[in-house]
C-alpha cells in the first residue's frame, strides 16, 4: 500500500511516499476449523459406506439372479422328465387300447396329460429364458450368451451360530453407515454450535 504522497510541503512528491506491506491471518475461534474438518471426515466416511452398501447389494442381486437361473434350469429338467413320462404313459395306454385291455378314455386322459406336460415345459422354458436375461442384465449384457449355469442347489451353507451372527451384524456396512450418519449429524451440530462464536 502506498501512503504519504501528493501532500503539501515535504510530502509533495513521491520521494516521501511510504510503502506498507500488510499481512493478515484469519484466526478461527470456537472450534470452527475442527468442526469443519470433523464434518468433512464424516461426509467422506458416509460416502464410502454408501458405496460399500451398494456394492454388496449388487453382489446379492447378482447371486439371486444366478440362483434363479439354476432353479429355472432344474424346473425345466423336471418338466422335460414329466413330459417324457406322460409320453411313455400315452404309449402304454395306446398299446393297452389296441390289446383291448383299456378303454378309449384311458388313452384320452393320457393324451391330456401329455398336453399339460408340454404346456408346463414350454412355460418353464420361457421362465428360464427370462431368468437368463435377468442374470445377463446384472453385468449389463444385452443377451444371455452362456449355455448353462453350473451350480448345486442342494448344497447349502452352514448356518452360523448366534454369536457369529451378532459379530457379523456389528461389522455390517449398513450398520456402520448408520453409525457414520450419526457421527455426521453430530459434526453438523458441532459446526452449528461453533458458528455462534464470532
Amino acid at each position: 500500500m502506498l501512503e504519504d504522497f501528493a501532500g503539501s510541503g515535504q510530502f509533495q512528491r513521491l520521494d516521501a511516499a511510504q510503502t506498507t506491506l500488510q499481512l493478515s491471518q484469519l484466526i478461527e475461534l470456537g472450534g470452527k476449523r475442527a468442526a469443519r474438518m470433523s464434518l468433512g471426515t464424516a461426509d467422506r466416511d458416509l460416502a464410502s459406506w454408501d458405496y460399500e452398501v451398494r456394492r454388496i447389494d449388487t453382489l446379492v442381486h447378482t447371486a439371486g439372479a444366478f440362483v434363479d437361473v439354476l432353479a429355472a434350469q432344474e424346473r425345466l429338467r423336471l418338466a422335460e422328465e414329466s413330459l417324457e413320462l406322460a409320453l411313455s404313459m400315452q404309449r402304454v395306454a395306446s398299446r393297452r387300447l389296441r390289446a383291448g385291455i383299456a378303454s378309449p378314455a384311458e388313452e384320452i386322459r393320457a393324451g391330456v396329460q401329455v398336453d399339460i406336460a408340454g404346456v408346463e415345459r414350454e412355460h418353464t422354458e420361457h421362465a428360464l429364458a427370462t431368468a437368463r436375461q435377468a442374470l445377463a442384465a446384472t453385468w449389463a449384457g444385452e443377451e444371455a450368451r452362456f449355455e448353462r449355469a453350473a451350480g448345486d442347489l442342494e448344497r447349502l451353507p452352514a448356518v452360523p451360530l448366534p454369536e457369529e451372527l451378532a459379530q457379523r451384524l456389528d461389522a455390517s456396512p449398513s450398520v456402520a453407515r448408520w453409525q457414520t450418519e450419526l457421527a455426521q449429524r453430530a459434526a453438523l451440530h458441532g459446526r452449528a454450535k461453533s458458528q455462534r462464536v464470532p
